[in-house]
């Protein structure tokens, strides 16, 4: 907010200011110069700029640049001259700097950037109130759960575990998580993301943890992890992942649901480009699918004559006639929107008008023909 408060006011002092003012210098060009040259040119430089938002900018650089905290007493203003003790403070790790800050706020603040980039703990007791945040920071860079012990609000302490256990991939450090739905979350992404079924298996919530056992299950390939599954519906999907995964039929055979063991089974026949093994699916609608998704892999039109749903039969004369570029092919298609996006999409796919005057519709026709040219 203080950033975007000074940035604001900022803009607005340069359009009042306009161009005759002196540009303030860069960071590089004031540590190019020698210290007398700071005190002497970088400081008029910023003398001339006035009291305004620009000149705090200068001094803030001058005094970081030059090592040389005295800069920041000549600015006026005694809140953005505690923003300048603050920001050279943070940049150099001088807590002395920090206790010439008036604001208590701005003070703590600066204590706890401290304290994290110099990952020393102590620094933390220089604040005055509520050290938490200052605690999870030291905590978070030395990636060491024990700190958070020291937080006295709840929500933070957890938090502060949550984001250690997850940065370290523990998952016992999830167990020190009070709130519930945290602790489950911090088991459940460490678990999705190493792969480790022993981490779902402290997930309280059941849809979390039959999500979590399927997803491991699933990505390691490992069935096993299925059956600890509760949910029917969770553990067909883990079969069903694996089964089309792996082209075990077998593994579709412990499916329940029919619908998921059909689309197991269309999985693997696609898969394996084997038209018999569509003979599986109990679903007409499926099995046809599945003849026809093979039929256009295969470019097989006798695959396509066998199906007996028109619709379906129509679909993989399609895919067949766009697989093989062939526009003969869409002939066989009885319905003629069909047909006639066959006819486009092989005009398109060889870039071939002569292929749009198939077309029965004259404006669908006319739009073959500018997307078709060569």
């Amino acid at each position: 907010m203080r950033k975007a408060i000074f940035l604001s006011l900022l803009f607005v002092a340069i359009f009042l200011i306009g161009c005759s003012v002196t540009q303030i210098p860069e960071d590089n060009q004031i540590r190019n110069k020698e210290k007398t040259d700071l005190r002497e040119e970088n400081l008029l430089l910023c003398d001339n700029l006035g009291s305004n938002f620009l000149a705090v900018e200068c001094y803030t650089k001058v005094a970081i640049a030059s090592k040389n905290l005295s800069v920041c007493d000549k600015i006026a203003d005694k809140g953005w001259k505690d923003w300048c003790y603050h920001d050279f403070a943070v940049d150099k790790e001088d807590t002395s700097a920090c206790d010439k800050i008036m604001d208590e706020a701005v003070r703590n603040q600066c204590y706890w950037l401290i304290a994290e980039k110099k990952q020393e703990l102590f620094i933390c007791d220089n604040i005055k109130g509520s050290k938490d945040h200052c605690y999870r920071g030291v905590a978070r860079k030395q990636q060491n759960f024990s700190i958070c012990e020291h937080i006295i609000n709840p929500d933070t302490k957890d938090t502060c575990f949550n984001d250690i256990a997850l940065n370290t991939t523990n998952f016992l450090i999830c167990e020190k998580i009070q709130n519930q739905r945290l602790r489950d979350y911090c088991y459940e992404r460490i678990g999705l993301k190493n792969l480790y079924p022993f981490a779902c298996m402290h997930i309280q919530n059941q849809f979390q943890r039959d999500l979590c056992y399927s997803e491991v299950g699933i990505r390691r390939k490992n069935v096993s992890i299925c059956y600890d599954i509760i949910s029917k519906n969770r553990k067909d999907d883990c079969f069903n992942g694996i089964g089309g995964a792996t082209g075990n039929l077998s593994i579709c055979n412990q499916i329940q649901s029919q619908s998921i063991k059909d689309n197991c089974y269309l999985s693997i026949a696609i898969n394996k480009q084997d038209p018999s093994l569509c003979n599986n699916i109990q679903s007409q609608d499926y099995k046809d699918t599945c003849d026809a998704e093979i039929a256009a892999v295969k470019q097989d039109l006798s695959i396509c004559d066998k199906i007996l749903n028109q619709d379906f039969k129509d679909y993989c004369y399609t895919k067949v006639a766009i697989s093989k570029s062939d526009h003969l092919i869409c002939g066989n298609i009885r319905d003629q929107e069909l047909k006639d996006d066959c006819y486009y999409e092989v005009a398109f796919e060889k870039q071939d008008t002569a292929i749009c005057n198939n077309i029965r519709d004259k404006d669908y026709r006319n739009d073959c023909y500018e997307n078709a040219k060569q």
